[in-house]
């Protein structure tokens, strides 16, 4: 039945989207110009004002003259727009491009430099440059595309500009991503459903001759006897569509370093906890948590309070949270469902909501260049700041969480999935395929091994560490000593300790500019070396220590030298059409962003486990093994298969993942957020308290559609800034401040709902990774969830609060109530979970906890009390 009006809904928002009025002729131009004059955020082509970054002072550049730039002529051809709204438009793509030239103003601490860059003129002088336009049509008579001719009058500096041109995104963009969802909603195939968008978006590219082949020509037109003329017929489209599945979108993830970072984060992460789980470390842990957290409420505030804290990195939350508390929410047959509804809903909404988190600094730099132009004096922070009490969806979606637990009331797929695992012992759904194998989940202590806590404490510990460690590095913050105490004649005095600066200001600049996937990347690395130690005897212990170290020295020349002497190598082989040559071309392109990243990579890792192992093996034949007679350590290759067998189970997972980044990529291409922004754009601004809600519900379509909140943000607030402000200044009952903060905050907030309710989002597949939940259960299951804060924060956050009625903080209260009502009226109570304790007259074996409850054992039939629901 779920099924069917999931379905059902889901073809109520295709056929919504799919015949829903198009975009007007003046929308289309407006992105399109925007483009082409102001460029984007994320994407899109090169602006054609770039060449203008020739003359205009550096962003360190000393305090002199600004370029003083006046707008010209504007002719247009063929275009059907009136001449006053073309120059509206103009001006405000103008407006933009000046804002990312000049960027945010200088602090008042900082070195003086030029600010503004580029200011505008009405009367251009002699030294002033001056630009003239003329847009036209890609095809007299059709409607898709812009094209622009940029004429610079001026100093001589200014160099030449050829036309450019933009694409108008097609409605076909949204068939795709809503293809794929469709499938993976109603027919629980994931795989197949993210590789049909794919491939349905690689063949209408390769058919608008938006895609060209890698290989230089349209080889399946070729074959079909057809000439290579450009042209490709609705066959050869979709076979060439197949191909670029593999080719070009497989291949742009494959060789992407941040790509490669977050798969390696996550499988030894994963790798880590297959060590702890057999070394008996995850067992003390959850004997641990057991004594603190002894029944389900208690289990899912420490999940929840877990969430809270690890508050600077969302996907470190997904992982860590899902991990760690995975074995103690089997334990107490809390449905895999719940658990990644708990961490799902908590990772993101905690970390944007922080103002210490890698997610303010990218949040804060989409819109901080917009606000000087439109005469806003406060700092693009103290705009963050005060939009946080309109942060409606991920105020209400943690406190909902919360009331949750407090009330244990559930409703909806989640009640169904817990009333199924608390009285059958089904953890997952029978029919549903968890995104990890019983390779991880299954793997127990070793029969010998007494359960000790700090075996995994100390590596989730060093994870921690090392992750905040290398953000803080990497994004500038200084180390506690001065560089002269480490260097000369007083390289000795390293106790030569100076206090760095910790203000607020400096440490959200660092997580800023020490964002990203590698630290969270050494931080899981670090932990499953620190796994390995905790598992290992002293000796090993010890040995494999002294190895890392030494490799960690050794490695890094090494790999230079290795990738120095293979580009030698195959260098002689660029010479020529071969494959061979195509291959030495991967190498010998630059590291970011091509093959050689996964060669650089490759490399590092083996040459690092050799050095490791080698040297760790000589050092712990020299240090001796421990002598133990109750063998309370594993042995070198038990916690090696150990990772092994833990890592293999993500296969089905990196597959998902893999193809839902190749899914955002095609649409990214296709333009689905340019088309659905343009769609909507329309309605905006007629009234002006309709304006959070549309701009909500735009947010939340993009991101729903391209799995990003990311992009989705950096997409539209460079847009929403000056028009939101705009409006509120011409409207009556608020002010154009009081517009934009909300405005602001519901583009946010639109975009993390999109998020969660997105099968094609990497945060909820790494939510389902992380809890090994079946994925489509765990979309399907949190999304009344989702949309129920989602109405509660429309109805009674941003309409009252465009309208005027109370203030915030009547909002927070009147939404925070209305979810624990809905919870009390809606939500219904699963039975208490049916658990089989160790029978008195046996000593419990060292490896198990209270509970003899093995997860997913379909043997084990517990027995049933009378008054059981779900006996039969």
């Amino acid at each position: 039945m779920n099924r069917i009006l999931l379905l059902c809904l889901g073809l109520l928002l295709v056929l919504g989207l799919v015949l829903a009025p198009p975009p007007s002729e003046l929308e289309l131009f407006h992105y399109a110009a925007g483009e082409l004059l102001a460029g984007n955020a994320n994407d899109g082509p090169v602006p054609a004002l770039d060449p203008l970054q020739g003359i205009v002072p550096g962003a360190d550049a000393p305090p002199t003259s600004a370029t003083r730039i006046a707008l010209g002529e504007i002719q247009t051809a063929g275009l059907e727009i009136d001449n006053e709204q073309l120059q509206k438009r103009v001006q405000e793509s103008l407006e933009r491009a000046m804002n990312r030239f000049n960027g945010p103003p200088p602090e008042e601490n900082e070195t003086p430099r030029v600010w503004p860059r580029v200011t505008w003129v009405d009367d251009p002088g002699e030294s002033d440059v001056r630009i003239d336009l003329q847009f036209r049509r890609l095809q007299e008579g059709r409607l898709d595309g812009l094209e622009v001719a940029l004429s610079y009058q001026g100093p001589p500096s200014v160099p030449e500009v050829e036309p450019a041109s933009f694409s108008y995104p097609q409605r076909t963009a949204l068939l795709p991503p809503l293809l794929a969802i469709v499938i993976a909603i109603s027919f629980r195939k994931v795989l197949f459903s993210l590789f049909a968008g794919v491939w349905l978006a690689g063949s209408l590219l390769t058919w608008s001759g938006n895609l060209a082949s890698p290989w230089g020509s349209h080889t399946i037109t070729r074959w079909l006897g057809g000439e290579n003329t450009g042209e490709v017929s609705l066959l050869a489209a979709v076979l060439e569509g197949f191909l670029r599945v593999f080719d070009t979108f497989f291949y742009q993830q494959l060789v992407d370093s941040f790509r490669i970072e977050i798969i390696g984060f996550t499988m030894f992460l994963t790798a880590a906890v297959g060590v702890m789980s057999r070394s008996g470390g995850m067992a003390g842990l959850v004997q641990s948590v057991v004594k603190l957290a002894k029944g389900v409420r208690s289990s899912q505030f420490a999940t929840w309070l877990m969430g809270l804290a690890i508050f600077f990195d969302d996907y470190a939350n997904c992982i860590m949270v899902g991990t760690t508390m995975r074995p103690v929410t089997d334990r107490l047959r809390i449905a895999r469902e719940k658990l990644a509804f708990l961490v799902d809903a908590t990772a993101a909404p905690v970390a944007a909501l922080s103002i210490l988190s890698t997610w303010i600094a990218f949040e804060v730099s989409t819109f901080s260049a917009q606000l000087p132009g439109i005469g806003v004096e406060q700092s693009a922070y103290e705009i963050f700041l005060l939009t946080i009490p309109y942060r409606y969806y991920a105020i209400f979606m943690l406190a909902f969480v919360a009331m949750n637990i407090l009330l244990q009331r559930d409703y909806g797929p989640m009640l169904q999935a817990e009333k199924r695992s608390r009285t059958l012992g089904q953890l997952v759904n029978p029919s549903g395929k968890p995104m990890v194998s019983d390779k991880l989940t299954k793997i127990d202590a070793k029969e010998s091994i007494q359960p000790q806590a700090r075996r995994s404490v100390i590596p989730i510990a060093s994870v921690l560490l090392v992750t905040l460690s290398m953000i803080w590095i990497d994004g500038g913050g200084g180390l506690p000593w001065t560089e002269a105490g480490l260097s000369g004649a007083s390289a000795w005095q390293v106790w030569n300790w100076q206090m760095p600066d910790v203000s607020g200001e400096k440490i959200r600049q660092v997580l800023f500019d020490g964002s990203g996937a590698k630290p969270i990347l050494y931080g899981a690395f670090t932990g499953l070396v620190m796994a390995f130690f905790m598992a290992l005897g002293r000796g090993p212990r010890w040995g494999l220590a002294l190895g890392w170290i030494a490799a960690a020295w050794l490695t890094h020349p090494m790999t230079k030298t290795v990738n120095a002497k293979l580009v030698r190598t195959l260098e002689p082989m660029t010479e020529g059409d071969s494959l061979s040559s195509i291959t030495a071309g991967f190498v010998l392109a630059p590291i970011d962003g091509s093959f050689g990243t996964a060669i650089h990579y490759a490399v590092f890792l083996v040459l690092f486990l050799c050095f490791a192992a080698a040297l760790g093996l000589l050092a712990s034949t020299l240090l001796g093994e421990e002598k133990s007679p109750n063998n309370q350590s594993l042995r070198p290759d038990e916690a090696l298969r150990a990772a092994i067998n833990s890592s293999r189970a993500l296969v089905l997972a990196i597959g998902i993942l893999f193809l839902a980044w190749m899914i955002g990529a095609a649409c990214t291409q296709l333009g689905t957020a340019s088309y659905l922004v343009a769609q909507v754009s329309g309605y905006m601004g007629n009234i002006y308290w309709l304006l959070p809600i549309l701009l909500f519900l735009v947010s939340c379509l993009v991101s729903f559609s391209t799995g990003s909140s990311w992009s989705t943000m950096g997409i539209l607030l460079p847009i929403v800034v000056a028009l939101a402000f705009q409006i509120g200044e011409q409207a009556e009952g608020i002010t154009g401040l009081g517009l934009l903060i909300l405005s602001i905050g519901a583009v946010l907030e639109g975009s993390i709902f999109g998020d969660h309710c997105s099968p094609i989002s990497d945060t909820t597949v790494l939510s389902s990774v992380s809890s090994a939940s079946d994925h489509i259960d765990h979309v399907r299951t949190q999304m009344p969830y989702a949309v129920t804060v989602m109405v509660v924060a429309l109805g009674i956050g941003y309409l009252p609060q465009g309208l005027g009625w109370w203030s915030h903080w009547v909002s927070l209260g009147a939404g925070i109530a209305a979810l624990f009502a809905i919870l009390v009226v809606v939500g219904r109570r699963p039975p208490d979970p049916i658990l089989e304790s160790e029978p008195a007259d046996r000593d419990p074996e060292p490896a198990r906890p209270a509970f003899a409850f093995t997860a997913n054992d379909p043997s084990w039939n517990p027995p049933r009390r009378p008054d059981d629901p779900g006996r039969q």
